[in-house]
């Protein structure tokens, strides 16, 4: 506690506050054998009484936006919801707000074609649509930078959704998602299992902005094996890149978080899904991710 009061401390903030988590965490063999996505109410209460002391001798001035939201995020369970609800209002208050939070811009990464397209995949039609005909609304549920990326905030936004369009934007550019009819917590089974989500409906794609019509549509190979719930990964590395948990899983397509909390997209063709969808780095697997963001299809009154 007398080291964080000092000044002259030669760490970022945002190290420090790493530190701290992961003091937090190593006093407790419970919390040491979960990832956060794992953790329960219980988990999380004794992190609060780890962190009580400490979180009021951070310095949020030091902390930008993005990283606020990337370390801290995942972990506000832990913290008194007034002491968090204050740190908030700090960041709204502040000269970054507009990028902070951009108070969820609904089209930020869907547009009307792209609607169109996805209602004639989803019904298997050829119909040309405007924003009144649509026989869906789109609304978004999760917008992947102001939210936060891991498994905890997908679980507690997407569970309990049914028919969601998963839009994710490469570094490179590329659009490229899936689409699931069902539920992400369609089934209930022990963590440590794999759990297929059975539907014959969903598919994954790959956007192309110049002609929609030259889209990319792959379509599961097995109704058995389409989406995957508890893929949990611990610690996998590939293509130099070590990640700690799946957050949204079409088996040959998923979203997936680093161990220092970077988001990056992981496709691997032709497992269980027909077509590739030709992404421009082809000889790796992992891909540096920008954005993502999640839609619940809702049907319109006829």
């Amino acid at each position: 506690m007398f080291i964080l009061k000092s000044n002259s401390l030669e760490l970022d903030e945002i190290k420090i506050w790493d530190c701290i988590i992961q003091w937090g965490i190593g006093q407790s063999k419970e919390l040491l054998e979960k990832n956060i996505s794992e953790w329960n109410e219980k988990d999380f209460e004794e992190m609060k009484d780890n962190l009580e002391d400490i979180v009021p001798l951070i310095r949020f001035d030091q902390i930008t936006p993005t990283d606020f939201y990337e370390k801290f995020h995942p972990y506000r369970k832990a913290l008194d919801k007034d002491v968090y609800k204050e740190i908030l209002g700090y960041y709204l208050d502040i000269e970054w707000k507009p990028k902070l939070l951009p108070l969820r811009c609904p089209e930020s990464l869907l547009n009307l074609e792209m609607k169109s397209l996805f209602v004639n995949w989803i019904d298997e039609n050829q119909v040309s649509y405007n924003e009144d005909n649509l026989p869906y609304n789109f609304k978004l549920i999760l917008h992947g930078s102001q939210d936060g990326i891991s498994r905890a905030v997908f679980e507690e936004t997407c569970y309990n959704v049914k028919q969601t369009i998963v839009i994710m934007k490469l570094k490179t550019g590329e659009l490229i998602g899936g689409y699931n009819p069902l539920y992400w917590n369609y089934k209930v089974k022990s963590p440590d299992k794999d759990d297929y989500n059975k539907t014959g409906g969903s598919f994954i794609f790959k956007i192309d902005k110049n002609q929609i019509n030259n889209s990319l549509l792959s379509r599961s190979y097995n109704s058995s094996i389409s989406v995957d719930l508890f893929n949990r990964i611990s610690n996998v590395t590939e293509d130099g890149i070590k990640c700690h948990e799946v957050l949204v899983n079409f088996y040959d397509l998923d979203i997936r978080n680093s161990i220092d909390n970077k988001p990056y997209c992981y496709y691997w063709p032709h497992r269980f899904y027909k077509k590739n969808l030709e992404l421009i780095d082809k000889d790796k697997h992992v891909h540096p991710l920008e954005e993502y963001e999640i839609y619940k299809l809702i049907k319109r009154d006829q």
